[in-house]
């Protein structure tokens, strides 16, 4: 028989546990528990996410297609993937930001009906290991399809959530050609609403050259109306016409190796009365006001902001560059004049000068997430 102590112990563990389980619940009117329910989701979105388009090496520096070949696909991978990486903890990031999600899509039948409610959208996407399309590719793997490689799924909400892009030039070119060659876009594009390039992704030939981006007039003679409006070779207009619901554009300021930052705790309204240069905002009174969004794979709170009104950041320098060298509206095309064209940053931009990550970050190695 246990010791008087023992059950009075073992009688507080389960009380205190009872406090964690509010056991009317299947008892409530099933209108209340499925608000209840989307209540507990609603924080999950929106949110940004972000992937890198993975395509045959023989599809990148082919702005003709003449190396693509019926059955090249467009593959979407999340940038945390890096060569050599083993197993699936690529993943860790995105399970702790799905958590609420998944949990509740294996709970019971009404809190997987919420979850189809709030995140009526999936992305297909995989890990593809390095030379995955050449000699080096693993046995058993078809360079065409990718077949013998897990596929995942991420459950989101078209309506708000913003996928961001690592595609350079290239990548853009590749996109265009196997989408021609196939006679349709790839089927992850077709419900995303908000589409992000990623603001150090506005280069070519995956160089890290500031100016780098753009055709040289010497390249460009065409002179025709629509140069005069965006370069007849430059492939973003002709990329994003392959998200047929597309409504906007983001040119987001996101870390480019899935990093994880200090400040998950902050709160949006810290530091908004600091004053930027031309901001529209009176001296006196409410001051900033900005949408937040969150990333799945980075600490800290993103600023949305709509350049030409409201408040604002300072530019990014890499728009200045390519505006000063190349094309002085950039991104503001007549060829994209239905869609919004926003820009996202780094809430607080201290943030941006730490070398250690969040210590509240469940995954942190550095191995996998290197920091730059």
């Amino acid at each position: 028989m246990a010791s008087p102590s023992k059950v009075h112990l073992e009688n507080f563990l389960v009380s205190e546990k009872s406090h964690d389980v509010f056991y009317p619940f299947p008892r409530l009117p099933s209108e209340l528990r499925h608000q209840i329910w989307r209540h507990y989701l609603a924080d999950a979105t929106p949110q940004m996410y972000r992937f890198k388009l993975r395509c045959p090496d023989r599809a990148l520096y082919d702005p003709w297609g003449n190396n693509l070949i019926p059955g090249d696909k467009i593959f979407l991978e999340p940038p945390g993937c890096f060569p050599g990486q083993e197993g699936t903890d690529f993943l860790q990031p995105l399970r702790v930001s799905t958590a609420t999600r998944h949990i509740a899509s294996v709970t019971c039948v009404e809190s997987r009906q919420a979850v189809l409610e709030l995140f009526p959208d999936t992305l297909r996407f995989r890990q593809l290991p390095f030379g995955w399309t050449g000699d080096e590719a693993p046995g058993g793997i078809d360079s065409a399809d990718a077949a013998g490689l897990p596929e995942y799924v991420l459950r989101f909400n078209g309506v708000k959530d913003i996928i961001v892009f690592q595609v350079a030039w290239e990548d853009q070119q590749a996109a265009i050609g196997i989408s021609k060659l196939k006679g349709s876009p790839p089927d992850e594009f077709l419900n995303i609403r908000h589409v992000g390039i990623g603001a150090g992704e506005l280069q070519m030939g995956y160089d890290w050259i500031e100016a780098n981006y753009g055709t040289p007039l010497q390249d460009c003679r065409c002179e025709t109306e629509e140069c005069q409006d965006y370069c007849k070779k430059e492939p973003l207009p002709s990329f994003l016409a392959l998200f047929p619901l597309l409504q906007t554009l983001c040119i987001a300021g996101v870390p480019r190796g899935a990093i994880h930052r200090p400040g998950d705790t902050i709160q949006p309204q810290k530091g908004l009365s600091r004053k930027i240069n031309n901001c529209p905002c009176p001296e006196n009174g409410p001051r900033h006001s900005w949408q937040m969004i969150k990333a799945w794979d980075a600490c800290g709170w993103f600023a949305i902001y709509d350049e030409r009104s409201g408040c604002s950041f300072h530019k990014f320098g890499k728009i200045e560059e390519i505006r000063q060298r190349w094309r002085s509206h950039f991104p503001y095309y007549r060829a994209l004049d239905h869609l919004e064209i926003k820009f996202i940053q780094l809430w607080d931009p201290d943030l941006s000068t730490h070398s250690q990550p969040c210590s509240s970050c469940i995954y942190r190695s550095s191995n996998v997430f290197p920091l730059s």
